[in-house]
């Protein structure tokens, strides 16, 4: 006779509660799997699912059916005795799957499915959701989440502009300028045609003459505006002509005009100042000769410019002693046509930034907490995390990675969320930060209710003992090859920003050849979000207008950001502060994401890279390809070492193994108090002997109980540690 263990109650929206008085037809064979998720590393509980209803239970199923078809909804809880305890327990809580009905003389047959708050979690890991909407995926209302707004620094970027002169340029007879009237004077643009380098946006920069007011001042056309604060440098080389024609002195009414002097100087000026004269000239002319000049120097220019300054390259034309062809009248007219020649050439280099700008976005709990509420409808603490826990939320202290700031490309712009909000799915945001942080993701139950946790891999690889087993008999050893790896990819899969000095960005993707031979599998850690400091400023320089429908390249682009505390507690984006050195970079002082570069990353993973290494630690991990800058080498405060992004990797350098590419499978007849202590923490070692009586320990991957007899088949992932 088999001592019963289990109660059975059918719950439904249409009839009362109903607890079994016969067993439904293969209880009996239920059994308890516990599994680590390959993804995420946690441990969960899943129980067979195929039972015969019979009698009273198999009617309270029918009627169900009958009244509502696939749509009615059953749930079927099933609790478990312990004996020692005197206590009966919640094993497991599941739904009638209607559309798998079965109803014969011999009873009703159906599937179950898991429901709740796990299952919820790991169907819907994938779907988007709003971060700032009120509810959550099936409507359920959400508690108000407001962003934070922290001031972006500006990163300093490096631009050009080059303009060779191929051709003259030949005014055509639309360009055939004059002096006439009253006017004595004109302004002479010098431009460079069509350019082979504008990373300014400067554009083309037209050549001709303009006929202007005496001491006009800015009437005159500007050369370009400067769209952010820097350190211009221009080089030029200038050749160009002038030519002003006059006929011959005629007597009257034949007469033509005719000028006797011309005075010309070449500026460059920045706004109303001045800031060089290139060359002046005064000339006296003979009546009805033409007058014609070349002017060809070679400069440079250094400017000191603030964004919205105008720079002009100019030479102003002052024609005196004019003799009109009407004297009465006083009318004339001459001819100007200048020219910029073959040879001439402009370059522009800048070093450039522009002021802070404010974007809106969540630190990562926050948008891990409200990711998780939306797909499971839940509305309180969902989420449970020291590694991004901070102290405003009850946490001791910033966990290491709580100081990150996820934002978008709408956002660094700064678009209004309600126009662009940001939004995100658990998996991409897991993925994202785990590519960085070397992550593991387990479902636990804290004061009272199911909450996800999220820490460091290693939480999930603990050294403590939880389960202490005897002599084991048939113990199989083996390998396990989901943990040998001939080559990684780490970094970031969005990072080019189209930005002048877009090849200097060290947040790209780095490639490494692990010293493995007899396998072909990429280990990937490479993030979704982008960390890349000149993607987030060339975003950053495309500011929201409200009237603008341009598209930006990254507008739906989300973002990792480090952020520092300042000693008064406020937060900050974080550039180099940390560091002691920072080599291989532009401008280091203004980059962002130092702390989570590509090799950074990969010694966050190394632990669990070197479980499939072992016996090769006297090897390396070999650089083998290069997206983005690689020249960066960093070293934290307190590093013995700098962490340099082009070099190989030893493996002896990486951090010690705590799992190791072996499995332990073997049968153990397991307790129900045995069982509890293995549930309330799943993450814990387990110790055994083998035939031999050597102590040996792993940690769980998959344990397979049935509930009658206790027996139970481990499949335990070798611990490094023994």
């Amino acid at each position: 006779m088999l001592l019963l263990l289990f109660t059975f109650l059918l719950t439904s929206d249409a009839l009362p509660a109903y607890q079994l008085e016969t067993d439904p037809i293969g209880w009996d064979s239920l059994r308890y799997v516990l599994q680590r998720d390959e993804q995420y590393h946690g441990v969960t509980l899943e129980m067979s699912t195929d039972l015969t209803f019979v009698k009273k239970g198999a009617d309270y199923l029918r009627t169900l059916y009958e009244g509502k078809g696939v749509e009615a909804v059953a749930h079927l809880s099933v609790y478990q005795h312990n004996p020692n305890e005197f206590r009966a327990d919640l094993a497991a809580y599941q739904r009638v799957d209607f559309t798998q009905y079965s109803s014969s003389a011999r009873g009703v047959s159906v599937k179950l499915k898991e429901v709740g708050f796990t299952t919820k979690f790991l169907n819907r890991d994938s779907t988007d959701v709003e971060l700032q909407r009120g509810e959550s995926v099936e409507g359920v209302a959400l508690p108000p989440l407001e962003p934070i707004e922290l001031q972006m620094h500006s990163q300093v970027l490096t631009q050009q502009y080059q303009a060779p002169k191929k051709d003259s340029f030949i005014p055509t007879a639309g360009e055939n300028y004059v002096m006439d009237g009253e006017s004595r004077f004109q302004t002479i643009l010098f431009g460079f045609g069509t350019p082979e380098v504008d990373e300014f946006n400067i554009g083309v920069m037209a050549s001709g003459a303009f006929t202007v007011e005496k001491d006009s001042g800015t009437a005159r056309p500007h050369f370009f505006t400067a769209a952010a604060n820097g350190k211009f440098t221009l080089s030029f080389k200038l050749r160009s002509s002038l030519l002003i024609e006059q006929g011959d002195d005629q007597p009257f009414p034949l007469k033509t005009p005719s000028f006797e002097k011309v005075d010309i100087s070449y500026y460059m000026r920045v706004n109303e100042e001045i800031v060089a004269t290139l060359g002046s000239f005064s000339n006296s002319v003979d009546k009805g000769q033409d007058y014609r000049r070349t002017f060809d120097k070679d400069f440079t220019q250094v400017l000191d410019l603030k964004a919205g300054d105008k720079v002009y390259l100019y030479a102003d034309l002052h024609v005196y002693d004019i003799t009109p062809n009407d004297p009465i009248l006083g009318y004339y007219s001459f001819k100007v046509t200048p020219k910029v020649l073959k040879g001439s050439e402009l370059t522009i280099k800048a070093s450039t930034t522009t002021e802070p700008t404010p974007a809106k976005g969540l630190l990562v709990y926050e948008a891990i907490e409200r990711t998780l509420q939306s797909i499971t409808d839940t509305p309180g603490a969902v989420l449970y995390s020291e590694y991004f826990g901070r102290p405003e939320l009850g946490y001791k202290a910033d966990g290491p990675g709580a100081l990150t700031f996820i934002t978008s490309g709408f956002a660094l712009r700064g678009f209004p969320l309600a126009d662009k909000p940001l939004t995100c799915s658990f998996e991409d945001l897991y993925a994202s930060l785990d590519a960085v942080e070397c992550l593991g993701v387990g479902i636990e139950h804290r004061n009272g209710r199911e909450v996800v946790r999220v820490e460091n891999r290693r939480y999930f690889y603990q050294d403590t003992v939880v389960l202490t087993l005897g002599r084991v008999a048939d113990l199989r050893k083996a390998c396990h090859p989901s943990l040998l790896y001939n080559q990684a990819q780490v970094g970031y899969t969005r990072w080019e920003s189209g930005a002048p000095n877009g090849l200097a960005e060290f947040n790209g993707q780095r490639s490494y050849a692990l010293p493995i031979s007899q396998v072909s599998t990429s280990y990937n850690a490479l993030s979704p979000y982008s960390a890349a400091g000149c993607l987030i400023e060339e975003t950053r320089r495309q500011p929201y207008v409200s009237t603008q429908q341009k598209e930006g390249q990254a507008d739906s682009n989300n973002f990792l950001i480090r952020l520092r505390r300042a000693p008064d507690g406020t937060l900050a984006t974080e550039r180099a502060e940390a560091f002691s050195l920072v080599e291989g970079t532009l401008a280091a002082d203004s980059a962002y994401n130092l702390r989570i570069t590509p090799a950074r990353n990969l010694h966050r993973h190394g632990a669990w890279l070197r479980a499939g290494l072992l016996h090769r630690e006297d090897r390396k991990l070999q650089r083998t390809a290069t997206q983005g800058n690689d020249e960066l080498s960093s070293q934290l405060n307190g590093e013995a070492e700098p962490i340099a992004e082009r070099a190989d990797v030893l493996v002896e350098d990486l951090p010690a193994p705590y799992v190791l590419a072996e499995t332990y499978e073997f049968t153990w007849r397991l307790t129900l108090s045995e069982l509890a202590q293995l549930r309330r923490n799943p993450y814990g070692l387990i110790r055994f002997r083998d035939e031999s009586g050597r102590l040996k320990a792993g940690y769980l991957l998959k344990a397979d109980r049935t509930p009658v007899s206790g027996k139970t088949s481990f499949t335990l992932l070798r611990a490094a540690t023994v």
